[in-house]
């Protein structure tokens, strides 16, 4: 039997001739002057939501479940759909969000919504998926349907990641990389809503979590005094301060947040360093300014600079004795040194649940007392400074 040969140009194939040679492989690595070369790479990142959200980068915020991280989320992403200012920063423009309601019934996400006044026609709101098969192919359609969307919110990347071991790095890195790689090729900003150990310090599970993210933020709750709440007994009452730590490669930072009437704002806005003054004094008069100033638990600066303007404006008198207020007098067992201790009480009782706005127990009075921090300002780079204050 002949040996069947299949020679060149039979067939339909090319002549040997014919074939182009194939290409050289290019080197993917540049000079420093062909990188600069595209002026586009040099720009910082912008910043889309205040203190969350950060342009084509990927954003991780854990912590304790129903500590209100969805609570504060929600209300930063609906002024961001109205183009309102950010916890007193402005935006550079109104954003459209992809929130999906993964962990809680779509009812909860939609009532909380409803009560935060965001711009119904740039939020859209889906509970579909449930794994990440099912997240990654509701995104391929909902991208392509709302393409003006520029941030995505998913609560939570917990509840897609059940039935993995996150403790594990080589079983949850193919899994975030995926993710982060995914938003970053369709150019959009995403918030991945994430649980915290039991301490509610930081990320539950492996360092690969954070390490594949850009900016890693941790919402903590505080107490009446300098404890984390979260060492604190089940009798103590939560009354609503949290601290939003932000540690990223564009967001740094400390910044206190108080609860009241069911919007968080900054704790200085809550309560001005004036108001904290003077409800130090209402429980007794201080020995000297500084004694002042540590008892307000206001910064040190900014309390002298304010108890000097009290003093003028005679909101607060200066006698032998130290400071105290016009009216005041002091109560028995009230002398420096052995005053009775502070009532505890609280404006904010206990966080209500996600969504819920809680109104002040009648008869209570705040005792709410922390230093303060300043908002955090844009640096070159876009990154934002850490700022010195003790917490």
């Amino acid at each position: 039997m002949a040996k069947l040969s299949i020679r060149p140009g039979d067939y339909g194939l090319p002549p040997e001739s014919e074939v182009p040679p194939p290409e050289p492989l290019l080197a993917p690595a540049r000079s420093l002057r062909e990188w600069f070369a595209n002026p586009s790479l040099l720009v910082a990142p912008e910043l889309l939501i205040p203190f969350l959200a950060v342009e084509k980068r990927t954003t991780l915020l854990s912590g304790r479940e129903k500590s209100g991280k969805s609570t504060l989320t929600a209300q930063l992403v609906a002024d961001a759909t109205q183009g309102r200012p950010i916890l007193g920063e402005a935006i550079p423009a109104p954003q459209s969000v992809l929130w999906y309601a993964i962990d809680e019934p779509v009812a909860d996400a939609l009532r909380r919504f409803e009560g935060l006044d965001p711009d119904p026609d740039r939020l859209v709101v889906s509970d579909t998926p449930r794994t990440l098969q099912d997240l990654f192919g509701c995104l391929t359609v909902d991208l392509d349907q709302h393409p003006t969307t520029s941030v995505v919110v998913i609560d939570t990347l917990s509840r897609l990641l059940s039935g993995v071991d996150v403790n594990a790095a080589d079983k949850v890195e193919p899994l975030l990389r995926k993710i982060v790689d995914y938003f970053l090729e369709r150019q959009c900003a995403s918030v991945l809503l994430f649980h915290t150990g039991k301490g509610g310090r930081e990320y539950r599970g492996s360092t690969a979590i954070g390490a594949n993210v850009d900016e890693i933020l941790t919402l903590k709750r505080r107490g009446e005094d300098e404890r984390d709440d979260f060492d604190a007994g089940e009798n103590d009452t939560d009354d609503g301060r949290r601290v939003l730590v932000l540690n990223g490669r564009n967001l740094r930072g400390r910044v206190q947040l108080a609860y009241r009437e069911g919007r968080y704002g900054l704790w200085d806005a809550v309560h001005p360093p004036r108001e904290r003054i003077l409800d130090a004094l209402q429980e007794g008069p201080a020995k000297s300014k500084t004694d002042l100033v540590t008892r307000a638990k206001v910064q040190k600066q900014t309390g002298l600079q304010l108890i000097g303007e009290m003093i003028v404006s005679s909101e607060i008198i200066e006698t032998g004795e130290g400071f105290s207020l016009p009216s005041s007098r002091p109560s028995p067992g009230s002398e420096p040194g052995n005053r009775p201790e502070t009532v505890s009480g609280s404006r904010f009782p206990s966080v209500p649940p996600e969504g819920t706005a809680r109104e002040p127990l009648p008869g209570t009075e705040p005792r709410l007392q922390e230093g303060s921090v300043p908002g955090i300002s844009p640096q070159g780079g876009g990154k934002r400074e850490p700022l010195d204050v003790a917490i």
